[in-house]
């Protein structure tokens, strides 16, 4: 509360700086909301682990964030307001926040109405970036147990991709797992049923420009060592494989088919190792 009496306001759409650093180890900025409204706010920083709080004009928390921004940035995403009235955003450090410690430097905090479209598997989307949304999100419905890819491609900027759980924790992110500065997320399996999110960015969280996303179910196929599976391709014209593996294993990997096929070996986190077309 002693925060928030003189805090300066921020806007929804708006993007304000400020600097942590000797007695001041939290800040606020004060916004006005209507219930019902919601959402997302963004804490950067380059200097210090953020940490954001959203509170009521009586200055109870309503829900915090360490790291859902990545690189130990902080999100408050999809937030819901309960009513009409004044709220606040507490700028402050993981160790400021828990009197552990101090911060020193800038800040960069941004408030949005939360806009996430809808995406289903199979669907292609073409969408762009720009000065008033350098980030777009996507809700979509999955099922326990499916595997998904998630590819995001753009010949204008270096593609940034993150996936969140419904409450706008980080799940996973990926920035060139799809080559060409384009970004890949996935095989992954979805751990619960229900909604998700995927956020389309850039590497610089700054950069506009067009961009496709693709949402894609796929199955994967369980391999070993010395096995040998007969498939076809159809649908995407992509087929995934699994198996298990120790470091320092020597492998080898053939596909014959009656197409021109290429082929890609990614780790466990999707990034490709090698590839070969002939």
């Amino acid at each position: 509360v002693a925060l928030m009496a003189d805090a300066p306001t921020i806007a929804i759409g708006e993007t304000v700086t400020g600097e942590l650093g000797g007695d001041v180890q939290a800040t606020a900025f004060v916004f006005t909301g209507e219930a019902g409204q919601q959402i997302t706010a963004t804490l950067v920083s380059d200097a210090f682990d953020c940490y954001l709080v959203l509170v009521d004009a009586e200055g109870n928390e309503l829900d915090v964030d360490d790291d859902s921004a990545g690189s130990l940035d902080s999100r408050i995403a999809g937030f819901t307001l309960p009513a009409d009235g004044t709220y606040g955003l507490i700028v402050t450090s993981f160790s400021g926040y828990r009197g552990s410690g101090t911060a020193q430097g800038e800040f960069t905090l941004s408030l949005e109405t939360f806009e996430a479209r809808t995406i289903e598997y199979g669907q292609r989307i073409e969408d762009a970036l720009t000065m008033g949304a350098t980030s777009l999100q996507y809700r979509f419905t999955g099922t326990a147990g499916d595997t998904v890819t998630i590819f995001m491609g753009s010949e204008e900027f270096d593609t940034y991709l993150y996936l969140y759980d419904r409450d706008g924790f980080e799940l996973t992110r990926n920035d060139d797992g799809g080559g060409n500065l384009d970004s890949l997320i996935g095989p992954y399996q979805l751990p619960y049923t229900g909604e998700y999110i995927i956020e389309a960015n850039s590497f610089s969280r700054s950069a506009t420009g067009s961009f496709f996303l693709t949402l894609n179910r796929i199955e994967m196929i369980e391999i070993a060592y010395g096995d040998e599976v007969e498939t076809t391709i159809r649908g995407t014209g992509e087929l995934y494989f699994q198996f298990e593996a120790q470091m320092g294993d020597i492998v080898s990997v053939i596909v014959d088919a009656d197409v021109d096929t290429s082929l890609t070996l990614r780790d466990p986190y999707g990034y490709s190792v090698l590839s070969d077309e002939d």
